[in-house]
């Protein structure tokens, strides 16, 4: 083995160290943000309204996705994206009549 060859596993070594200790601080980073992640969540879902939840989704956002803010804001997706529908004459003249008629029925 020769002084170049043993020069190249010493600078192996010291990057793996290196690589390494890098790894295991980014694990301990993500371990944070995922306590403080989890805390802010059950912070925002106790402390808000789920009306003040809804208006804090934004739906064109390019940076959060609407179904991760959803999570992050403890909404059902389909709360965000649901859009009622007016109720028209016809259909309220139905349920006038089925009023009229329901005490017949429960008789």
């Amino acid at each position: 083995m020769g002084v170049f060859s043993r020069a190249k596993e010493t600078v192996w070594a010291a990057k793996e160290v290196a690589h390494e200790q890098e790894k295991q601080e980014l694990y301990a980073e993500i371990g944070r943000l995922t306590t403080q992640l989890s805390w802010l969540e059950k912070k925002l879902a106790s402390s808000l309204s789920r009306a003040e939840r809804l208006a804090l989704v934004e739906r064109d956002s390019r940076e959060v996705t609407t179904v991760v803010q959803c999570e992050l804001l403890s909404l059902h997706r389909l709360a965000v994206d649901y859009r009622g529908q007016p109720v028209t004459e016809r259909d309220l003249l139905i349920k006038r009549r089925i009023d009229e008629f329901l005490p017949y029925l429960c008789e």
